[in-house]
C-alpha cells in the first residue's frame, strides 16, 4: 500500500514537472517570438542635420575661378525601412557657400543650393546599437546667386547611426549632391563641361525613431 502511494505521488511530481517545463518553453518560444516581432517591424526615422560641406566643381566670379569652396547647411529627412533593409525617404537639403567677387575682402556673392526629392535607402545593423545605409535619390534642385533656376538633383548618402535610446540617436552621414540646371543664353561651356554645381557634405544630426 504504501509503496503504491509513493509510486503514485512520483508520478504526479514528474508530470508535473514535464508540464511546467512544457509551459516555460513555451513561453520562451513566445517570448522570443515577440522579439523577433520587433526586430523585423517597419521603422519610421526623422532626421535633423547640420552640415559642412564643399561646392567641388568650378566657379567662376569676377574675382576668378573657385573649387573645393566652404559652406555650412542643413537637412531634414523622414526615412521608412521595412523588415528586409530596403526603404524609402524624402528629404530637403539647404546649403549657403560665399565667394569673393571684388578686391575688397568682404565682399562676397552668396550660392543657395537646395534639394527636394526622395530616396531609395537599404539600412541594417552593423553591431549593437548601430546601423549603416546608403541611399540614391533624384529630385528638384534649385539655385538663387543673382538670379534663381530650377533643376534636376541627384543624391547620394553614406551613413552611420547609434541608437542612443529607445527614441533618440545620432548619426553621421556623407552626402553628395549633383545639381543640373539649363544652359543660359549666351552662356560658354567647353563640351565636357555642364551648368551645375557638386557638392559634398558631411552632416551630423539627431535621429528621432518611432
Amino acid at each position: 500500500m504504501l509503496i503504491a502511494l509513493l509510486s503514485a505521488v512520483l508520478a504526479g511530481s514528474i508530470s508535473a514537472q514535464e508540464d511546467w517545463q512544457g509551459e516555460g518553453s513555451k513561453q520562451m518560444m513566445l517570448e522570443g517570438q515577440d522579439d523577433l516581432a520587433v526586430k523585423r517591424k517597419v521603422e519610421h526615422t526623422f532626421s535633423l542635420n547640420g552640415n559642412l560641406g564643399l561646392i567641388t566643381s568650378k566657379v567662376t566670379t569676377p574675382r576668378g575661378t573657385y573649387s573645393w569652396q566652404v559652406g555650412y547647411g542643413f537637412e531634414g529627412s523622414y526615412r521608412c525601412v521595412f523588415k528586409k533593409g530596403f526603404g524609402f525617404a524624402l528629404s530637403y537639403m539647404y546649403s549657403k557657400t560665399g565667394y569673393p567677387v571684388s578686391s575688397f575682402y568682404k565682399d562676397q556673392g552668396d550660392i543657395e543650393l537646395t534639394f527636394f526629392g526622395p530616396s531609395f535607402v537599404y539600412a541594417g545593423a552593423v553591431g549593437e546599437d548601430w546601423s549603416a545605409r546608403v541611399e540614391f535619390g533624384l529630385g528638384r534642385a534649385s539655385y538663387s546667386g543673382g538670379y534663381s533656376q530650377n533643376g534636376l538633383g541627384i543624391k547620394t548618402a553614406l551613413g552611420v547611426e547609434r541608437r542612443l535610446w529607445k527614441h533618440v540617436g545620432i548619426g553621421l552621414d556623407m552626402v553628395s549632391t549633383t545639381s543640373t540646371f539649363k544652359k543660359e543664353p549666351g552662356q560658354k561651356l567647353k563640351d565636357n563641361e555642364k551648368n551645375g554645381f557638386a557638392r559634398l557634405a558631411f552632416n551630423l544630426g539627431l535621429r528621432f525613431y518611432l
